[in-house]
């Protein structure tokens, strides 16, 4: 999202694939520019990067 709240990009809907979803808990940047998502039901960290 930019500062001003426009979605520049989005993913994943609801399952247990990957890049899926399973309610999301938690979500950190790290300094590599890398996206983690923890998941409650899916009980699983998802890593996400750019290609």
């Amino acid at each position: 999202m930019t500062s001003a709240g426009q979605v520049l990009t989005q993913w994943g809907t609801l399952g247990s694939e990957p890049g899926n979803f399973n309610m999301q808990h938690g979500l950190a940047v790290g300094s590599d520019g890398a996206v983690y998502v923890t998941e409650i039901n899916g009980k699983r960290l998802q890593k996400f990067t750019q290609p």
